[in-house]
């Protein structure tokens, strides 16, 4: 952000968070656990009773202003203090329970120095209220529990007890009423007594030779896990037996994250009842097989709770973007040549349904999107491999099948919004027929190169003047040659060199439209031919095995059609041809 808080296209030194919560109608707080807090003072003035008018801050313009959270107007006291703890001091019930809206601020600046953090807390009556500003920021979990995953797993961290931690709490919880039970007293009695007898010769060795020279009265003791004061909690071990029982944290990182989001969730669910949750995990996807993804995107929806509690993952993964619901956030990040990183916000709820597989999925991720009408894709994509060998991954191209001509306009329409480069492959007719039956032919209607989005043209690869040109074109076939502008499958029924030069030249712009259909392509008439032998997915395996047993597509195929888009799409520069 600029100096005003505008939003800049520059690598931005300062980072700006804004966490609203609104508390339900009826909704109570957990006010034994909040009572725990440290306290905290707020801007505004102290009155004679010991409690404090709090001074309001509005912040409607909160993308330009934010900044005056962090720096107030200094001529202001800000020493009213709450906390429970004290007395005469303003109550956390007191100053807590009429409010409704609770928020956090939170900046962190990059600067000579290092980095530079600040977080306040605010919290109102209502929206027609200004916020209370604190300086401070101790009432957190209490309102919103939360728990972070980040890429490198480490349960040691995630899974650390102490009084404040959620996992913490929960074991205490667990474990509160177990002090009480008489066999669980001589358990652990007896275990500290064993523990004595194996480490006698190691603590008291210790101690001759240098504990109690330098601490005289020190004693040493190596005990097992357990004890019999109040912080039993502390001395519970996680073990997970998958075939060998070991300690979580010398399980693989698919187990620690299955582990750690289920006792989050049964935390949020059966103790920590009272506030929402939030889990965000950095890359769930990793060290974890597929049918183990869609299982862990699968917890990840029930943790929600029905819109309760909230989750936030950074993913790679496509079986994270699976459905969308009414509160489905997508937010696009990607590295970009000339600002940095890019952050695109996205309503996923208008292009997902479109989204049927992983595979279609896998957009997300790329840079340049090739749609294929259909099962030609596998030939596009061997074509590559062998003309220019690992090409399509190394400049993050995903070959895309739509399954239908209506479908390749509707899905250009959601890579184009991505921001990704677009480009089409699709049999002779998507330059052909109208989006309704024709009077006089019976032939099923689709859309055609003309209905792709006027943001396709806009292209710098294609150009604007293409969509007039394709508009003009297609009314000289349909006039000339009504008939076969609605029934014709291969470019030489119409007999027109030109034509044969259209299709060129719409290949060298991205748009690869075929002489004829894939099928035609087919140098084995006896395997794939137009009609009775279609390139379906049985040719579609069979394929594969016969690449894989030394045949080549060159042997199979004509390939020069799909050269000539594949040039485009890599930006591969032909021999003879002027550099850019």
């Amino acid at each position: 952000m600029d100096e005003h808080g505008e939003v800049t296209e520059s690598t931005a030194p300062e980072i700006f968070i804004w966490c609203e919560l609104q508390r339900e109608e009826g909704e109570d707080l957990n006010w034994d656990e909040i009572d725990k807090c440290a306290g905290y003072s707020f801007w505004g003035k102290r009155l004679d009773d010991g409690t404090g008018e709090a001074t309001r801050v509005e912040l409607a313009d909160l993308g330009a202003r934010y900044r005056h959270i962090f720096a107030p107007n200094r001529d202001q006291v800000y020493t009213v203090w709450v906390d429970s703890k004290l007395k005469n001091q303003n109550k956390f019930k007191t100053q807590l329970d009429p409010m409704r809206h609770f928020a956090y601020a939170f900046r962190a600046i990059l600067t000579e120095e290092g980095i530079f953090k600040e977080i306040r807390f605010l919290y109102r009556e209502s929206e027609a209220h200004g916020w209370v500003l604190t300086f401070g920021a101790s009432v957190r979990n209490e309102l919103l529990q939360s728990a972070i995953l980040p890429a490198f797993r480490d349960p040691a961290t995630q899974l650390r007890v102490s009084q404040w931690t959620w996992f913490g709490k929960l074991m205490r919880h667990l474990t509160k009423d177990c002090l009480d039970d008489p066999a669980l007293q001589t358990a652990l009695k007896q275990v500290q007594l064993e523990g004595d007898r194996i480490f006698v010769g190691v603590t008291d060795k210790v101690e001759n030779d240098t504990l109690s020279v330098s601490f005289p009265g020190a004693k040493l003791s190596i005990q097992f896990h357990g004890d019999t004061d109040a912080e039993l909690y502390k001395n519970c071990g996680l073990y997970v037996d998958d075939g060998f029982k070991s300690p979580l944290v010398d399980k693989g990182a698919g187990i620690q994250s299955a582990t750690i989001m289920g006792l989050f969730a049964f935390y949020t669910r059966e103790v920590n009842t009272a506030a929402s949750a939030l889990l965000c995990v950095e890359e769930p996807e990793l060290y974890l097989h597929p049918h183990a993804r869609r299982v862990i995107s699968d917890r990840l929806d029930d943790f929600l709770d029905g819109n309760r509690n909230q989750v936030i993952i950074t993913t790679h993964g496509v079986e994270f973007l699976r459905t969308a619901t009414d509160t489905f956030n997508l937010l696009l990040v990607k590295k970009d040549g000339n600002f940095g990183t890019i952050a695109q916000a996205l309503d996923a709820r208008e292009f997902l349904g479109l989204l049927i597989n992983n595979n279609q999925n896998e957009i997300f991720f790329a840079d340049k999107v090739a749609l294929c009408e259909g099962l030609d894709e596998h030939i596009l994509r061997a074509t590559a491999d062998e003309l220019f060998p690992g090409e399509l991954d190394r400049q993050n191209v995903s070959l895309i099948s739509v399954e239908g001509k209506d479908r390749l306009v509707k899905m250009a329409k959601v890579v184009l919004e991505l921001g990704m480069a677009c480009y089409i492959l699709a049999d002779f007719d998507f330059l052909l027929r109208d989006p309704t039956k024709p009077d006089d032919f019976d032939v099923k209607p689709h859309l055609s190169l003309e209905q792709l989005p006027m943001e396709f043209y806009e292209q710098a690869h294609v150009g604007k003047s293409w969509k007039g040109t394709i508009a003009k074109g297609r009314n000289n076939l349909r006039e000339n040659s009504r008939e076969l502008f609605y029934t014709a499958k291969h470019a030489s029924e119409f007999n027109n060199e030109k034509l044969n030069a259209f299709l060129l030249k719409l290949r060298s712009r991205g748009m690869g439209v075929l002489d004829g259909e894939i099928e035609h392509l087919s140098k084995d008439q006896g395997w794939v031919a137009p009609g009775s032998k279609k390139f379906d997915l049985s040719k579609v395996y069979e394929l594969r095995e016969r690449l894989t047993l030394g045949e080549k597509m060159s042997d199979l195929f004509e390939l020069e059609p799909l050269r000539q888009l594949l040039v485009v799409i890599l930006e591969i520069q032909e021999p003879g041809e002027p550099s850019a």
